[in-house]
């Protein structure tokens, strides 16, 4: 379908293929966006929907066992070149070689850290946070961390006081 994306949603939908989103490819009418997350994120997913909603058919469902909200868009031709960025020919999600460029934008690091970052937060002690990155490689993670590191220390909008160490137990 012929519905282009906005730069702003485009950033919003990098962020979420780095954390939770998946990018569904049908074969032939395009690659639609899922999103699912618990329901603690209940906010945050009707966030997301409201950025994407002219994407979408209908908004946000709750599964039947209550555990998580979810929704997808429409199958989409900017999707599918974003698929074919974040993706191998058998599907597994990837790093693609121009993420620099993409991880530049605020936003898409706001969503990413929403969908996969933590903080561990201790007054009087420490406070730290993280993303997750287990669906990437290890080769890919220190690509990330390495990316992102130049991020903070060059860009005014980061001033982030403590940057936690990578636990690189459990990548693939």
């Amino acid at each position: 379908m012929k519905l282009a994306l906005t730069k702003r949603q485009k950033e919003i939908i990098i962020g979420n293929i780095l954390g939770d989103g998946y990018l569904e490819f049908n074969g032939f009418k395009g690659t639609r966006l899922q999103v699912k997350q618990s329901s603690k994120s209940r906010d945050y997913i009707f966030w997301l929907y409201q950025e994407l909603k002219n994407l979408c058919h209908s908004g946000p469902n709750k599964r039947a066992d209550g555990s998580q909200w979810f929704f997808g868009t429409r199958y989409l031709d900017d999707l599918t070149e974003l698929r074919n960025l974040f993706y191998d020919q058998s599907g597994k999600k990837i790093l693609p070689d121009n993420i620099k460029g993409m991880l530049n934008q605020p936003l898409s690091l706001a969503v990413w850290y929403m969908d996969d970052g933590t903080l561990d937060w201790r007054p009087k002690d420490h406070y730290a946070f993280s993303l997750i990155t287990n669906g990437f490689s290890l080769r890919e993670t220190e690509k990330l961390s390495q990316i992102y590191l130049i991020i903070l220390i060059l860009s005014p909008l980061f001033k982030i006081p403590y940057v936690a160490a990578n636990d690189i137990r459990g990548y693939t």
